[in-house]
């Protein structure tokens, strides 16, 4: 399945966003026929509870930054859906929160190379395989950015005109849910619309506060000079920080920091996937992997060890819980190069976005 592309040149929000709704009409629908099912069955939520949510989600947005509001509400009314609905999508992780997907301990694999110039960071991002069809990578002119996301959620992995990238891990904890903070997929993209370096993207991760737990991975320049990365791990009592160990950094779905929270996914039934993965990323770089596209694929492929870092969803599992890679990212820093891999092929190339 071919992952969509979009490249926008209009300079104000709804304009842009109508103009991005237009021309992905189809795969924003499919985005949202998705999200109700998923909503639904993992939640319990019907039509107007997702409404009502929505309406709650777009008044933190707008709150946040009211231009992304702006730019949601184009995308709803240039694809012809209920605006509430999109809003309820870009607030999906927080209402999905204390349900069988976001208590699962599957997804995403994210691994950050320091070699004293650049970093080079890579990420799996697995999730239902159903939403293979949502799958855009959207370039933005004005201000100057390359997401991966699912079509009509304004953000989640990439890397900004400055070299500042960010990769996704989602956590969990038994505080999460609600919508009493910033969805953190609209804080993703506010990240890659304005940090031009590390510490900005710190100061701005620091000052929204969250109803659902990620970890954010950013690499980007230093404002001391040179580049570097870190992890941070946001959850609804505040943020962690994880600087790299000897060169590098990798995250699944547990968190590395201690939070004042019980990890949901570090104790549940599947924890040894993200136990396992982790320690496959690390003894990986620990053996000296070489700082380039070409190997943090391979790594980012493996099906060798006891949990697979390149999951293959069979159709077993019960639906809900169903996980697939989706797509495999690398960026390199201060560069702004981007590649991608799509379609759950562990042997495709990666292939130049940006």
């Amino acid at each position: 399945m071919t992952i969509a592309r979009h490249h926008s040149t209009e300079q104000h929000p709804a304009d842009r966003g109508v103009g991005f709704g237009r021309a992905q009409r189809t795969t924003v629908a499919h985005t949202i026929a998705t999200y109700r099912r998923l909503f639904e069955v993992d939640c319990g939520l019907g039509p107007d509870d997702v409404a009502s949510r929505g309406r709650e989600a777009e008044a933190r947005v707008r709150a946040f930054r009211p231009a992304l509001a702006e730019e949601i509400e184009g995308i709803a009314a240039g694809s012809g859906q209920p605006a509430e609905e999109l809003f309820a999508v870009n607030a999906r992780t927080e209402l999905l929160a204390g349900g069988a997907i976001a208590g699962n301990p599957l997804e995403c694999s994210t691994v950050a190379v320091l070699d004293g110039e650049r970093v080079l960071l890579a990420q799996n991002w697995d999730f239902h395989p159903d939403l293979a069809g949502t799958r855009v990578v959207w370039t933005i002119d004005e201000p100057a950015l390359t997401t991966f996301t699912e079509a009509g959620v304004v953000g989640k992995i990439g890397v900004n005109a400055a070299g500042v990238a960010l990769a996704i891990n989602f956590l969990g904890t038994d505080a999460d849910g609600g919508l009493d903070g910033v969805p953190v997929h609209v804080l993703a993209r506010a990240l890659l619309e304005e940090a031009r370096t590390l510490q900005d993207a710190r100061a701005l991760i620091e000052s929204a506060p969250v109803a659902a737990s990620v970890a954010m991975t950013v690499a980007g320049p230093d404002a001391g000079g040179g580049v570097s990365a870190r992890a941070f791990e946001l959850w609804p009592g505040g943020v962690a920080e994880v600087a790299p160990d000897r060169g590098s950094i990798a995250h699944t779905n547990h968190f590395l920091a201690a939070v004042g929270a019980r990890d949901v996914q570090a104790d549940s039934a599947d924890a040894p996937s993200t136990h396992d993965r982790l320690g496959q990323l690390r003894s990986a770089l620990a053996d000296g992997l070489r700082p380039d596209t070409e190997h943090l694929a391979e790594l980012l492929s493996s099906r060798s060890g006891a949990q697979p870092i390149f999951r293959i969803d069979d159709g077993t599992d019960p639906w809900i819980v169903r996980c697939s890679t989706l797509a495999t990212l690398a960026f390199e820093v201060p560069s702004g190069r981007m590649w991608m891999r799509g379609d759950g092929d562990a042997e495709a190339p990666l292939e130049r976005v940006r």
